[in-house]
């Protein structure tokens, strides 16, 4: 969510700079804004998967790659 607003700032920022009603710090800050979004998505993508993993090292669940190398987690149903 954070990432797409980000996404449409960015892109006012632009078609006001078209425009001649913006600046290019303006289009620069809303850039920064938007990289600073897709930084901070893929950190708490990354901070999940560690949390995952380590949850599933505690509880002893191991994951299995199937036959089409996609991760299944061992209990899980296999007729996806």
């Amino acid at each position: 969510m954070a990432v797409g607003q980000a996404e449409r700032g960015y892109a006012i920022a632009r078609a006001q700079y078209r425009e001649g009603i913006g600046s290019q710090l303006e289009i620069t800050d809303a850039e920064v804004a938007l990289r600073q979004s897709e930084f901070n998505y893929a950190e708490a993508v990354y901070d999940y998967l560690v949390a995952r993993a380590r949850l599933d090292q505690a509880m002893g669940v191991v994951p299995e790659v199937d036959e089409n190398s996609r991760v299944a987690m061992s209990g899980e149903s296999r007729d996806r």
